[in-house]
Order: structure tokens, then C-alpha cells, then sequence
């Protein structure tokens, strides 16, 4: 896996408890753990994709859809994890 903040290439015993070993950031996404391998690097890839270029809003079925498609090759997909995506604006005006 790439480190997404330092660019370093990271085995899985280097990147324990979600930590760059190099540069000691933090990251959100394990693939070892997530049975879509999905990864920091990747989930921006497929955003990016998705949105083409953040201009578009999409569910999250479509991008469930779109991180197995490589992992399904004609199997029957099995939805058994499921992804979070949690879009908000924050007010701090009072009414």
C-alpha cells in the first residue's frame, strides 16, 4: 500500500494501527481489512472518477458498485460490508 500523505510504499507490517511508519500520519482505509482493498489512494481514485472531477454527486450503491467491480469478474457480488459516505454542511450561525 501507499502512504498517502508521505508517497512511501508500506508493507502491511509497517503500517500498523492505521500509522505510516515513515511519516507517522494516520490513514482511514486498511485493504488487508476491508474485503473491497479498498484504500485512502484508491477511495479518492473512485471519487474522483465518480464525481468526474467533483462536480457530481453520486450514492453510495454507485460507489459500492464501482470498488468491486474488479474484484467480482462474474462472480454474484456479495454485499456484506457496506460503505459510509456522510456529506454535511455546518452552520454556526444562530437562528
Amino acid at each position: 500500500m501507499i502512504c498517502p500523505h508521505c508517497n512511501a510504499n508500506l508493507l502491511y507490517k509497517e503500517r500498523g494501527g492505521k500509522r505510516c511508519s515513515r511519516c507517522r500520519k494516520k490513514f482511514a482505509l486498511e485493504p488487508k481489512q476491508n474485503p473491497l482493498r479498498l484504500h485512502d489512494l484508491r477511495f479518492q481514485k473512485l471519487d474522483m472518477r465518480l464525481s468526474r472531477g467533483g462536480g457530481l454527486f453520486y450514492t453510495g450503491p454507485q460507489l459500492l458498485h464501482q470498488a468491486g467491480r474488479k474484484l467480482l469478474d462474474g462472480k454474484k457480488p456479495n454485499y456484506g460490508c457496506g460503505v459510509a459516505l456522510l456529506v454535511g454542511r455546518i452552520d454556526n450561525a444562530s437562528p
